[in-house]
């Protein structure tokens, strides 16, 4: 597995493999956050976690190396 910093560099340069690195190390916490706090069908909280990882994939132009956190705490 990557370090975080491996894989924002790759994001940042639009690498699917960094972002399937991505997915991978932060899918599951997204998908705990998602089904916690969001009370739909199993279905629609599916829906909502691919919304997340499309939405961070297509802002990537908005996102910087120096100001990217993918995880606190």
């Amino acid at each position: 597995m990557k370090d975080d910093n491996d894989i924002i560099t790759g994001i940042l340069k639009k690498d699917q493999t960094a972002f399937i690195w991505f997915v991978d190390k932060y899918g599951g916490l997204i998908k705990t956050i998602v089904y916690h706090y969001i009370n739909y069908s199993r279905e629609e909280a599916e829906e909502c976690v691919n919304d997340i990882l499309v939405s961070i994939w297509q802002n990537t132009d908005s996102m910087t190396a120096r100001k990217t956190v993918l995880k606190t705490g």
